[in-house]
């Protein structure tokens, strides 16, 4: 009898987990557990940046060279274009930010063409000294110009960057274990390690598997078990708080050149610099401009001279790339290009992106007469995954009350840099098409979930209750209060509060019980009752702007909805919000400008510039101060404390 109880009790746990199994499974494109409903239209592709993607073009070197360097073959004969190469990092021991420089350009006839390596041991072009010293190894920085003939005339692909190591043995070159991107220093932070220690993780990638090693100078030597993997991330512990180490990663025979970086202050510590900007995606121009879904021209100059003034950390607001893309690997090569155009930045000093709109990996349909975006799934292939899967970032955001959802992991995050905790949130998860939500369900542009809002509130009660933190500084994609080219969508949507998320139970969609005014409230409302928050950094709009939002600030409350039709028909200020704080809008990293647009708080806008820009925020004793450059290096803005009146 016993033994016919225990079966039963097994049976009844096995029968439990499946039925929990089946509630919260993945979601499968074919099941009937998503939570949005599949449209009943055809799959379509969408928003192509990238015909050839970075991983075609490495599957296109040839692992055996000749003479005269190494092979490219796209087995393509309609493809052509231009090879521009050059040795990798130039005059590395001359220069302490490393970049691409290139020198020689070769061909590339009916698929086929050479980067010619063997002329830079030539005198002439031997700028890195490879023929003095007998060089048998080294790395070249490649660009390739790429067209290609269709039976609709010749397309232009663009370029494509990449870097390849080789071997020389013999007077014949071939490819060597290849560090494809990085090394990155990631994750420099003062609220990790044991006490008195810190760390930080290197990440690199490669193009052929191997196994992976970080050597630090004067410590020891970091390595990952693995030996059969591409993309590598070794965590260094056991470090020193705000000291200055030397380091190079390792794969098979092929070493990376020596970096450095320092770490974090220790926990309410030092004096910190902080540099901020968003939307490098394509601007408008040619070139460098529209490279592979990234303004490389104008991100590079503002990354560089962020590195020039001493920024320690580089934050992010959304809208690295293009995206809008059907195509996964369309989407990963985009990242990879900001990534690229960040890298003599990231070398040494961590970067922490957000997720803005246009890191949108998409599911499109399309009728003869609706069209609709949506988030992909299954989700573990959605732009939350992927973006997870490109950065290295903090994981300790909230878990969807949705287990359906996609995940907010190394997307929504905090950490503490000496004295300043830093809050990533995400006001564009589960996108569907803004005006397709309450068909379909998903959430619209703008609008942040009831989870992450209420972790948001917790994170910024955390920062409050710490002795440690004396500034809190928040991040995200979309203006809270829009002032240029967003007016009608952000977290405003022109006092629309009937825009909310929706969500499919079985076939019904239910709308989330607050509209997007409501949740703007809620979240300003916590804001601005902290004593800590200097400013709440965000992008979208591509200018700068600087806005104080206090009590008598015209904001709009649900009072101002005075037919109840869900949209405001005054704009009242909100009361309950204690202490004025700033709205800092930073869009100007590459996309095509926006001018000043009218809003309510119009007249609450310290200074509107539709330049490129970025800020470096300095926190010295006790005051945050502001300080906005153009690409140029030219000051447009200043505040000598944004904490000021708290």
């Amino acid at each position: 009898m016993k033994r016919l109880m225990s079966i039963f009790r097994v049976g009844f746990l096995l029968g439990l987990l499946a039925l929990v199994a089946g509630v919260f499974s993945f979601p499968q494109v074919q099941g009937q557990n998503l939570p949005v409903k599949k449209p009943d239209m055809p799959q379509r592709s969408v928003g192509m940046t990238n015909q050839i993607t970075l991983q075609q073009v490495y599957d296109a070197l040839q692992q055996k060279g000749n003479e005269k360097g190494l092979v490219i073959d796209f087995e393509n004969e309609a493809i052509r274009g231009s090879i521009y190469s050059g040795p990798y990092p130039f005059e590395e021991h001359e220069s302490d930010l490393h970049y691409r420089r290139y020198r020689l350009h070769s061909e590339l006839k009916e698929g086929k063409g050479t980067i010619p390596i063997a002329r830079f041991f030539e005198d002439k072009y031997d700028a890195n000294e490879w023929a003095d010293s007998s060089v048998t190894r080294g790395a070249v920085a490649v660009r390739l110009d790429l067209w290609e003939k269709k039976d609709d005339g010749v397309h232009h692909h663009g370029f494509r960057d990449i870097l390849v190591n080789f071997e020389k043995e013999d007077d014949r070159f071939t490819l060597a274990t290849t560090i494809s991107e990085g090394p990155f220093v990631n994750l420099l932070r003062s609220d990790d390690g044991d006490a008195g220690t810190t760390s930080v993780t290197i990440s690199w990638s490669t193009l052929q598997p191997s196994g992976g090693k970080v050597v630090i100078r004067g410590m020891d030597v970091y390595e990952h078990r693995a030996e059969d993997i591409t993309n590598h991330q070794v965590e260094v512990t056991g470090l020193r708080h705000d000291t200055k180490y030397r380091y190079y990663v390792q794969s098979g025979n092929t070493r990376s050149p020596e970096y450095a970086f320092t770490t974090a202050p220790e926990k309410g510590q030092g004096e910190v610099t902080i540099a901020y900007t968003g939307d490098s995606r394509e601007g408008v121009g040619g070139g460098e401009r529209t490279f592979m879904g990234v303004n490389r021209y104008i991100l590079r100059r503002l990354a560089d001279d962020a590195w020039r003034r001493g920024a320690e950390i580089f934050l992010f607001g959304g809208d690295l790339v293009n995206g809008y893309t059907t195509d996964v690997g369309d989407f990963r090569t985009q990242l990879k290009a900001w990534k690229q155009t960040m890298e003599g930045f990231a070398h040494s000093r961590s970067l922490y992106p957000a997720q803005g709109n246009h890191e949108s990996l998409l599911n499109a349909y399309g009728g003869e007469d609706k069209f609709v975006m949506m988030d992909k799934f299954p989700y573990h292939q959605s732009a939350e995954a992927i973006f997870a899967e490109e950065f290295v970032l903090p994981k300790n955001g909230p878990s969807p009350e949705d287990m359906r959802r996609p995940s907010y992991k190394e997307e929504v995050y905090s950490f503490q840099y000496g004295p300043v905790k830093v809050i990533a949130f995400n006001n564009n998860y589960w996108f569907t098409s803004n005006h397709l939500v309450n068909q379909y369900g998903g959430s619209p542009e703008g609008y942040i979930m009831p989870d992450q809002l209420q972790w948001i509130v917790r994170q910024i009660r955390q920062g409050n209750q710490d002795p440690t933190v004396d500034a809190i500084l928040l991040f995200a994609q979309e203006p809270v209060f829009p002032n240029g080219g967003h007016v009608d969508d952000a977290m405003w949507y022109g006092g629309n509060n009937n825009i909310r998320a929706y969500t499919n139970h079985g076939g019904r969609l239910i709308p989330e019980q607050d509209g997007i005014i409501e949740v703007r409230n809620k979240l300003w409302r916590v804001v601005s009752n902290s004593p800590k928050v200097a400013a709440v950094l965000t992008s979208d709009e591509h200018g700068y702007h600087r806005t104080l939002i206090d009590d008598s600030t015209p904001v709009g409350i649900m009072e101002d909805d005075t037919d109840g039709d869900g949209k405001l028909e005054e704009v009242s200020p909100n009361r309950a919000f204690v202490y004025p704080t700033w709205q800092i809008v930073n869009g100007g990293g590459g996309a095509p400008y926006y001018a000043q647009e009218k809003a309510p708080w119009s007249n609450q806008v310290a200074l509107y510039s539709s330049q490129y820009n970025y800020t470096l925020l300095r926190y010295r004793d006790g005051k945050m101060q502001l300080d906005v450059y153009n690409h140029n290096g030219q000051l447009i803005d200043h505040v000598d404390d944004l904490l000021k009146g708290k």
